[in-house]
């Protein structure tokens, strides 16, 4: 069960960052997060998709800087106030492992969500210049609509404002109690699944608090599950078999069995026959070979560099695609966590 803390803890991450002037400096859509959950810490992994409709604060950081060491209690005491409000913080390091950036949490008490970006490649994604000791934090927001522009840690409560233009929960949370806030959080958030036990729980529970709040959460995870398979028969209907299986590959990693609609399972089961989606699935295995190659090390070679290109004209416009994009887009070198680098040695050089 996450520990929320009320919005101020688990789902808030750190900002604040030495970058120019905010506003609509480059708007664009936002570059996907990872989606690989050994590469966050303290969070299961978000993405774009599930953030929009909030604000999102993305704080690259430096951690051996001591300079940035010393933000965290003062970035903190910031996001408390503004838990009620629909706004999420993430933290984002280049080029160390996630279980060192795991310690580096628990040093500065962090329970926060951070990002373990190894490669870097987040950070050429969001056009951050490298962070490093000459620059050791910078920040980009996330509008309610997806699209990504920067911040100003000069001007913290108005970068805070640019990014909650629009932004709202879908259930407001003074209409929650207590006991189902982590349930309410995940179901705004996208995961459903994680809510599924506790809303189950709440529906029966002597307090009718409880129960209005569970049916309120439950009807909203229901009518999204809903809304979602409509889609992917939608797809189906006009041949777009892939983008349909895409689709039901979400729903099952999202929401728990007895959230999704009666016939999904015998419906998903018609897809994984259609020739489309066997090329798919195994461009899929193909894909994730490749990725772990490049993670142990291997260099993007012609061979991979191929396959990739050949993923993203096939599968334009599909989850598949986008993954290969992002394989493609790895940068050349500095692919290896940083080696025998102490998070607690290095001095900053001023």
């Amino acid at each position: 069960m996450y520990d929320l803390r009320f919005l101020s803890g688990f789902w808030f991450v750190s900002l604040f960052a030495s970058i120019v002037t905010m506003g609509a400096i480059f708007a664009a859509d936002a570059p996907p997060l990872p989606t690989d959950a050994g590469a966050w810490i303290n969070s299961p992994p978000l993405s774009v998709q599930q953030l929009k409709g909030k604000a999102v604060f993305l704080w690259f950081f430096e951690e051996s800087s001591p300079r940035s060491r010393d933000l965290w209690h003062a970035l903190m005491e910031k996001s408390a106030e503004y838990k009620t409000q629909p706004i999420i913080f993430i933290a984002v390091n280049s080029g160390n492992a996630a279980s060192d950036l795991r310690e580096y949490a628990r040093e500065v008490s962090c329970t926060w969500p951070m990002i373990a970006d190894v490669d870097r490649s987040l950070e050429k994604a969001y056009d951050v210049n490298e962070i490093g000791l000459n620059n050791v934090t910078l920040v980009r927001i996330i509008s309610s609509d997806g699209s990504m522009d920067q911040g100003d840690e000069n001007k913290i409560d108005e970068t805070i404002q640019v990014a909650l233009k629009g932004a709202e929960w879908k259930i407001d949370p003074a209409n929650i109690p207590d006991a189902l806030r982590d349930a309410w959080m995940a179901v705004e958030l996208g995961n459903y699944k994680s809510s599924g036990a506790l809303l189950r729980k709440s529906l029966n529970s002597a307090k009718k608090e409880l129960q209005e709040a569970a049916k309120k959460l439950q009807e909203m995870v229901k009518t999204a599950a809903n809304e979602d398979f409509d889609v992917a028969k939608k797809a189906n209907e006009e041949d777009q078999h892939w983008r349909a299986y895409e689709i039901c590959q979400r729903l099952s990693d999202h929401f728990a069995p007895a959230d999704l609609p009666a016939d999904f399972a015998e419906f998903k089961k018609s897809l994984i026959k259609e020739s489309t989606v066997k090329s798919g699935t195994a461009a899929r295995r193909t894909l994730d070979g490749i990725v772990k190659a490049l993670n142990s090390g291997k260099p993007l070679n012609k061979k991979f560099k191929a396959q990739l290109e050949k993923m993203v004209s096939d599968y334009e416009d599909s989850d598949l695609a986008r993954d290969a994009q992002l394989a493609l887009d790895r940068p050349d070198e500095g692919n290896a966590p940083k080696s025998g680098r102490g998070l607690k040695t290095e001095v900053e050089s001023e």
